[in-house]
């Protein structure tokens, strides 16, 4: 859709990054039965140009994941907040878990209704394993196709485009699991480019200059 200048495209013609679709460039044709033209006019290109696309996008995950596993083995830390500092029941005593999550929480003390400058934390060790597991593929799947469809509305939110067909491949190879996406797109991929020469008319038969293209 040309709003101002010219344009030599056609619709359904192929166009690649780069190609100038909108020229600033107007030929001012001359009176009736005339065989010269007046010259050439250059304008700011405006106009909106759709275009079908087509992107492909990818995601990858591993077939096998560590999964956490407490082995019921816990123990539980003291320590004393007062006024002068804190005090730890436990002394110098440690962890002797490889791995272990740490559960920290905070007691106040309370007297008739008044918070008491005098406080107890306990901190509760679980030990636990890490394992190899399969992952279910075709919860994955699902997991990276939707992955890809959200990659996808983002790229398309600043070209203003819609997705009209998807179609999804899958396959395993070396522990991981890819999937890919062709995605076929409408979308605004007119951009404005700045173009050296100066603007306004050029006079002449053969006159020809260089205006903002689109």
């Amino acid at each position: 859709e040309v709003l101002a200048g010219e344009t030599e495209r056609k619709v359904g013609e192929p166009v690649a990054a780069g190609d100038v679709l909108i020229q600033g460039n107007v030929l001012l044709e001359g009176p009736m039965y005339s065989e010269q033209d007046v010259g050439w006019q250059q304008v700011r290109a405006q106009g909106r140009v759709e275009a079908k696309t087509w992107r492909t996008l990818q995601a990858t995950i591993p077939l096998t994941a560590l999964v956490k596993e407490y082995t019921g083995r816990e123990r539980t830390l003291w320590s004393a907040e007062i006024l002068w500092g804190s005090i730890e029941f436990y002394g110098n005593s440690s962890i002797s878990y490889e791995k272990y999550d740490k559960i920290t929480q905070d007691h106040t003390l309370t007297l008739f209704g008044r918070t008491l400058p005098f406080g107890v934390t306990q901190v509760t060790c679980r030990e636990y394993t890490l394992s190899q597991r399969e992952v279910d593929v075709e919860a994955a799947r699902t997991m990276l196709e939707e992955e890809l469809l959200r990659q996808l509305d983002a790229i398309l939110a600043d070209s203003q485009g819609q997705v009209l067909r998807t179609d999804f491949t899958a396959r395993q190879e070396n522990g991981l699991l890819t999937v890919t996406m062709l995605a076929e797109c409408q979308e605004q991929i007119g951009v404005t480019v700045e173009r050296e020469g100066e603007t306004g008319r050029v006079y002449g038969e053969n006159a020809a200059g260089e205006g903002d293209g689109e």
